[in-house]
């Protein structure tokens, strides 16, 4: 745990200290003319901290709201799903059917 938490904590300095240079040397490597791979403004690299409120933020999914990582881990746990029937018809997770009007049903094995 302590690991992923230094991990993601390393993330985030690479991240806000690439945006800050970045923001600093107008969008090129300092001390040269070579510009950035990408650039820096605060639509293509929020800060840290947006994109984490932005995860903790509702959004409606059909009739409900829940937050957005939530949402996102809804989802890919059904891409899991799906990955594992195909990679093994028998395996022990449920196999999410379509039916005729697009709404998920699971199905039990």
């Amino acid at each position: 745990m302590v690991t992923a938490a230094l991990a993601i904590l390393l993330i985030v300095l690479v991240w806000e200290g690439y945006k800050w240079t970045g923001q600093q040397t107008g969008g090129t490597w300092p001390g040269t003319g070579i510009e950035l791979p990408v650039s820096t403004d605060d639509i293509i690299m929020p800060h840290a901290s947006d994109i984490a409120a932005e995860l903790v933020s509702d959004i409606r999914d059909g009739r409900s709201t829940l937050p957005l990582s939530v949402f996102l881990l809804k989802k890919a746990w059904f891409t899991l799903q799906e990955a594992a029937w195909e990679l093994d018809p028998n395996i022990t997770l449920t196999k999410p059917l379509v039916n005729k009007r697009g709404s998920v049903q699971a199905a039990v094995k």
